[in-house]
């Protein structure tokens, strides 16, 4: 059964449909009952205002601009324009439109908005919009350049000037290319998509580089410098033979307490009971080899040079020396580390004149007993530690003698600089809007440290990555960039350059550089710095217009010396080309862009003739300059230059 409310709600709705229906036929009444003509309004409305909207839409370098429709979106409102491009949509009543226009040879546009409304818009007079030029509508290959995208940069070779031959390649897919002699590459109409590239040549270490590309993108990533690989050489052996002489030169026999070390190092061996010893998995290096023995003093000392050699034999002699009367002495010392983490006990310390040797106690302190009256030099040994020595020992008859400390310093693994690119004294270094400067250490560096130990002279601008500040750049390389161009402190023409890394350079472990690292390099002069398309490139889309071949430098050329008999194109072309020269915008260096009626599927080659000069009259110094690439393949451009204008 329905709720008491329930009942109220229809009850209500049921009251106010009755009161309606009651008021409806109250007023038909009322309307019926009147006299003619009474209460009625017999004249007609006058229509709404319309509106006129006039102006100009034009096809680019046409005389004919007729048959371009212009209409308001949305509604029936339009018009087309006549020869001279003009047009005049009638009728359009008030409110807010979009006119906009179309042909089918151009690209859709809009001609603007308009608000016709009472007191902003005048029906008598038509509201004029701004002239509007259509633009062409893109080519299929266009469109193409238009979505996909292409990759290009420079390698450069640890230690080396020209980078040709590095194998560019797009990880699991076909897109491979190859460096020129200065290390440029090219990976051309990639679709768009993340890209792994891998630089490879054979004698250096491969690297990769991620790439994302997005519709249209043409990307330059940071140069990549690949690191030389080192052939491991092979380890060097020493061996040979000590013989032993009494005091008359007679051979002796008991090699207890013999010994041969390497000097300047931790490598020591026994004999055999023959007076045999090898030391073998030496560096190649100069090695010179001592024997000592109780008793003995050595009468030579051997040089072995193993830096070409892969094993070298040596011969060694010790002689006993003659027996004193006078009563012998004692020698006392101390050796110390100048790490005090490290033990004192257990260095080696020997008398070399005798060939006497002591082992130092925990507190550094060693002992020689029954020492014969003389001069004598002493050596100390430790693992770790570079040889330490004290030069002429005297030790008078019968007397205890206390020695000067004797201080050894640790071995450590100081920095040094690996590499550097430009390699030292290299010649010719092009000068562009950003020239690469690297340097390679044998370990992680302080970021803060290279800052302050890094100096360039002449002054150059520069911007400078360390660590993880660059993708160019890590704790153990150091990156640069060089300006080619600024108002101040650019990189000069035919200018020796030096740079120097202070001592002030300091690994993680507070290592500092044991000296000051240099290298030199000489910029070259005015040249020709890229083309475009880049030598070698193929399936190259050329036309008149929007894609025409360039050729780049890196300085403000004379417009007067450039002409169309410069520029040498093999095969010749159905036309006549012609050149032109801008400048850039950032840098103010110039380009010569070259039109012309370029055939499909054709290699040509383009020959940049000497006499070109700069606005301060230098010469290019890499003219003649040749470059060739392949156009692709499909339909011909047909395009005739017009006449040339006259000069002033």
């Amino acid at each position: 059964m329905p709720s008491a409310q329930t009942q109220r709600n229809h009850a209500s709705g049921w009251a106010a449909g009755a009161i309606a229906v009651l008021s409806l036929a109250v007023a038909l009444a009322m309307v019926a009952c009147r006299p003619e003509g009474q209460g009625r309004d017999d004249r007609v409305p006058p229509p709404p205002p319309s509106y006129r909207i006039a102006g100009k839409v034009l096809k680019p370098e046409a005389n004919d601009h007729s048959g371009i429709l212009v209409y308001c979106a949305g509604t029936s409102y339009l018009a087309y324009t006549n020869a001279e491009g003009r047009y005049t949509i009638t009728n359009v009543p008030a409110g807010k439109y979009d006119v906009l226009c179309q042909h089918a040879d151009y690209q859709p546009a809009s001609v603007g908005e308009v608000a016709l409304v009472g007191g902003s818009a005048d029906p008598a007079t038509p509201l004029i919009l701004a002239d509007v030029t259509l633009e062409p509508k893109m080519t299929p290959a266009e469109q193409a350049e238009r979505i996909l995208c292409s990759v290009m940069g420079q390698v450069l070779l640890e230690g080396k000037s020209v980078a040709e031959g590095v194998v560019v390649r797009a990880v699991d897919t076909d897109f491979r290319t190859v460096t020129d002699s200065d290390g440029h590459y090219q990976l051309l109409r990639l679709d768009p998509n993340q890209y792994t590239l891998v630089f490879e040549k054979s004698g250096y270490r491969s690297k990769r580089l991620a790439v994302r590309l997005v519709s249209g993108d043409l990307v330059f990533p940071q140069p990549i410098v690949l690191e030389q690989i080192e052939p491991e050489e092979p380890r060097r052996i020493l061996s040979g033979s000590v013989a032993l002489l009494d005091m008359e030169g007679q051979a002796l026999g008991d090699y207890t307490g013999v010994l041969v070390y390497i000097e300047g190092t931790t490598r020591v061996a026994l004999p055999s009971p023959s007076g045999f010893f090898r030391f073998e998995d030496l560096a190649p290096d100069r090695y010179f080899v001592t024997a000592m023995g109780p008793g003995f003093f050595n009468r030579d000392r051997a040089e072995a040079d193993l830096t070409q050699a892969a094993e070298v034999t040596v011969a060694l002699t010790l002689q006993s020396f003659e027996e004193r009367t006078s009563a012998p002495s004692t020698l006392v010392g101390r050796v110390l580390k100048d790490d005090p983490e490290d033990t004192l006990v257990g260095t080696i310390v020997g008398l070399v004149e005798i060939g006497a040797t002591a082992m130092t106690d925990p507190t550094g302190n060693y002992v020689f007993g029954g020492v014969p009256p003389g001069t004598y030099n002493l050596v100390a040994l430790a693992e770790g530690y570079i040889p330490g020595a004290l030069e002429e020992v005297v030790i008078p008859e019968a007397e205890t003698v206390e020695a000067a400390d004797l201080t050894l310093e640790k071995r450590r693994d100081y920095p040094r600089v690996l590499f550097t690119s430009p390699a030292d004294g290299d010649r010719n270094i092009v000068v562009r809007e950003i020239v690469p400067l690297t340097v390679r250490f044998s370990k992680k560096m302080r970021p803060e440290s290279l800052r302050a130990a890094f100096l360039i002279q002449p002054d150059v601008a520069y911007r400078l990555y360390a660590g993880r500040e660059h993708s160019l750049s890590d704790f153990d390389q150091l990156y640069v960039e060089l300006f080619g161009f600024g108002p101040e402190n650019a990189l000069r023409f035919n200018t020796a350059y030096t740079v120097t890394l202070g001592i002030d350079a300091s690994d993680f472990e507070d290592l500092h550089l044991e000296e000051p690292y240099a290298f030199r390099f000489r910029t070259g002069g005015p040249s020709v710095i890229a083309t475009q398309p880049p030598k070698g490139a193929t399936d190259v889309y050329l036309d008149p217009v929007s894609h025409r071949v360039g050729i780049f430098f890196n300085a403000p050329l004379d417009p007067k010396t450039v002409t169309a008999e410069k520029v040498h194109i093999r095969p010749r072309l159905r036309t006549t080309h012609q050149v032109r020269v801008t400048g850039s915008r950032l840098s103010g260096w110039s380009e010569i862009s070259i039109a012309a009626s370029w055939e499909w599927g054709v290699r040509y080659t383009v020959t940049l003739s000497s006499g070109i000069r700069t606005r301060d009259g230098s010469a290019i110094s890499n003219l003649p300059y040749t470059f060739s690439f392949t156009t692709s393949e499909g339909r011909a451009i047909d395009y005739v230059p017009g006449p040339r204008k006259p000069g002033p």
